[in-house]
C-alpha cells in the first residue's frame, strides 16, 4: 500500500497545532545536545594550535562547529523516518544514467536498485562529506567506474560541463532534501531539466511551504528569525515541489505528500515524479 497521497492534507488536532509551532526549538535542543561537545572542543583547537582564537568569538564559527558535530545524527534520524517514504519514490523509479544533486554523506544510495541504475553522478560541494560518500558508494553493487562523485554545486555550470555533464545526458535526476537550501533555487530548475534526457524522470523528497494559512505564518516566522542562520540556509517556506512542477516541459507530474502529516505540520513534505515530454 502506498504511502503517498495527492489529497490535501487534513487539519492538525488541537495537539498537533499547541506543538508543531515548538519543532525547531526541539530539533536544536538536539543539535546542542548532539553537536555542542565536539564543537567546543573542534573551536578550542581552533584557537590553540590552528592559532585561530578569532573563531571563538565567531557565531558563525561556532554554528559551523556545532552542525558538524550534530546535524548528521540528527539527518540519521529523519532518514529512519522517512526510509519508507524514499524507498518507495526512489528504488521503483530511479534507472539508467542517474544524477544525484547535493548527495550529502550518501544516505540516499541505499535505496537506490542497482540493477537498474546503470551509472552514478553524485554532486557534492562539501569536501567534508566526500570519505563517508565514497564509503557509502563502496557499499554499492555497481563498478567503481560507473559511479562518479563531483565536487561542485549545480550552480557551477561550466566546472559540471567540463566533468561531462551535459544536456539530455540522465535519465533520472534525484533531489533529497536539497532545495530548501540551495541559493535561489528556482534558477537552477529549467537547467535541472535540461539535463534529463526525453522521458526521463526527476525525483523529488523536500519538505515545503505548508499550505495552511496558520502554518505558513508559523513557516515565515521561524524562517526569517533564527532558523536560516541555525541550519546554515535552510529555509521552511519554499514551495519546491510546485515550482518543479509549474516550469512546464513534463509529460506527466505526480505531486504527492506523506499520507501521515496534516496541515499543522510546520515541515511538510512534497513528494514528487516528473516525467520530462
Amino acid at each position: 500500500m502506498s504511502l503517498l497521497t495527492t489529497t490535501s492534507a487534513p487539519a492538525g488536532g488541537l495537539k498537533s497545532r499547541l506543538l508543531e509551532p515548538f519543532f525547531p526549538l526541539i530539533l536544536l535542543a538536539a543539535l546542542l545536545y548532539y553537536g555542542l561537545v565536539g564543537a567546543i572542543l573542534l573551536q578550542v583547537r581552533a584557537a590553540t594550535l590552528d592559532l585561530k582564537p578569532w573563531k571563538l568569538l565567531s557565531p558563525w564559527a561556532w554554528r559551523d562547529a556545532v552542525l558538524a558535530h550534530g546535524f548528521p545524527i540528527i539527518l540519521e534520524g529523519s532518514d529512519k523516518t522517512w526510509k519508507e517514504v524514499k524507498d518507495e519514490l526512489i528504488r521503483a523509479n530511479a534507472s539508467g544514467k542517474v544524477l544525484e544533486v547535493g548527495a550529502g554523506s550518501g544516505m540516499t544510495l541505499k535505496y537506490y536498485d542497482t540493477d537498474k541504475v546503470t551509472s552514478l553522478t553524485l554532486l557534492e560541494p562539501f569536501a567534508s562529506l566526500h570519505a563517508p560518500l565514497r564509503k557509502a558508494a563502496s557499499e554499492l553493487a555497481l563498478r567503481k567506474d560507473r559511479v562518479h562523485i563531483l565536487p561542485f554545486g549545480i550552480q557551477e555550470r561550466e566546472e559540471l560541463r567540463k566533468q561531462g555533464v551535459k544536456q539530455r545526458g540522465y535519465d533520472t535526476i534525484v533531489l533529497v532534501q536539497v532545495l530548501c537550501s540551495i541559493p535561489e533555487p528556482k534558477s537552477h530548475l529549467e537547467y535541472l531539466q535540461s539535463l534529463l534526457a526525453p522521458g526521463g524522470k526527476l525525483l523529488l523528497f523536500e519538505h515545503v511551504l505548508s499550505g495552511s494559512t496558520l502554518t505558513r505564518l508559523e513557516q515565515y516566522a521561524w524562517t526569517y528569525t533564527m532558523w536560516r542562520f541555525v541550519a546554515n540556509g535552510c529555509c521552511l517556506d519554499r514551495a519546491s515541489g510546485e515550482w518543479v512542477r509549474d516550469i512546464g516541459g513534463w509529460r506527466d507530474v505526480q505531486l504527492m505528500r506523506p499520507k501521515d502529516e496534516n496541515s499543522a505540520a510546520l515541515v511538510p513534505h512534497a513528494v514528487g515524479i516528473f516525467t520530462k515530454a
